[in-house]
Parts: C-alpha cells; sequence; structure tokens
C-alpha cells in the first residue's frame, strides 16, 4: 500500500571509503536501511557539513560497485549485521583504513 521511506534512523553504517574529491572532506559513506534493506553511498560534495550546508547525493549502490569500492559481497551484509564480520571505516584526520563492527 505504502513504499516505506527510509530515513536516518533506520540506517546502519557497513562501510566507508576516502572522498575521492577531497580526501580532508566527510568520507563516503555505505549504508543499508534495516527495514527494508535498501544499501545506499552518501556521497558528500563539499565540506559544508559542519555549516548544514553540505552538498551530498544518496546513491543506491549495486552488487559490483559493493565489491569493488568496499570489498563487500551482498551475502556479507547479514553477517556484518550480526557483528560477525568488520567492516572498514576510513579516517580522513589520519588519513588511514581500519576495520570495526558496524
Amino acid at each position: 500500500m505504502f513504499e516505506h521511506l527510509c530515513n536516518i534512523d533506520d540506517m546502519t553504517i557497513i562501510g566507508q571509503r576516502s572522498n575521492p574529491l577531497n580526501e580532508d572532506w566527510n568520507e563516503w559513506t555505505l549504508v543499508i536501511c534495516t527495514k527494508c534493506k535498501k544499501v545506499y553511498e552518501w556521497q558528500h560534495h563539499s565540506e559544508e557539513q559542519m555549516h548544514g550546508g553540505d552538498l551530498a547525493i544518496t546513491a543506491i549502490a549495486t552488487d559490483d560497485y559493493l565489491h569493488y569500492k568496499y570489498n563487500i559481497n551482498e551475502q556479507d551484509i547479514p553477517q556484518i549485521l550480526n557483528k560477525k564480520k568488520k567492516i572498514r571505516r576510513y579516517d580522513r584526520y589520519k588519513k588511514i583504513y581500519f576495520e570495526d563492527y558496524a
């Protein structure tokens, strides 16, 4: 009857990568809606988030994109949500990747 509208409270981070536009800007973040299971990538295209004017795009991520950019397969997602598999995060201040649980 009604289509589910995902909101930020329904999202869980399942991956991060450096911002390809500028590594000093906010990370591009892979998230999944825990209600409808759609996977999105939040892409930040400016550094204005702290002022509330961040230009960002929410893109729907395909399976091949997940594997290529985040080294995640669709089968990995339930393991990530159940904390059986770690996710890759990016620290833009130290400019390093590290693994942690979602």
